[in-house]
């Protein structure tokens, strides 16, 4: 590897590493990996291309910089499209999933906030 272009493969692969983390981490699929690791060779290009055209400003340079950018953006766009897609239940099924779980916590909750049977006047002696 060019020891000039060892800085910019560091900030592709950390670049890489947090996406990996923002997508799940180990729960990531092979095929959105590769679409990172795509992304990140095309950041590590990228870097170089524009560390090389502060030194010697080339049109030919500046125009696939741009393309290598919009590469860059199209992959981000389907990753973070892919991690926010999922079903939606309808408002019917939500709301008969939210009230049988509070069904099923609400007699925990009498005990520990000390209802039920002393409100019905069960367990309670002359003294208590």
């Amino acid at each position: 590897m060019v020891p000039a272009l060892l800085p910019a493969m560091r900030e592709a692969l950390a670049e890489a590493a947090e996406i990996l983390d923002a997508l799940g981490g180990h729960d990531v699929s092979p095929q959105r990996r590769a679409m990172v690791g795509d992304f990140a060779r095309l950041g590590a290009i990228v870097r170089a291309e524009v560390a090389a055209y502060l030194g010697n400003p080339e049109r030919d340079r500046a125009g696939t910089i741009g393309g290598i950018i919009a590469q860059r953006r199209g992959l981000l766009a389907l990753l973070v499209l892919e991690r926010f897609e999922r079903d939606v239940p309808s408002l019917a099924s939500y709301t008969a999933q939210r009230a049988a779980a509070e069904s099923v916590s609400a007699p925990a909750t009498d005990a520990v906030e000390g209802r039920g049977a002393r409100e019905n006047g069960e367990g309670v002696s002359e003294h208590g």
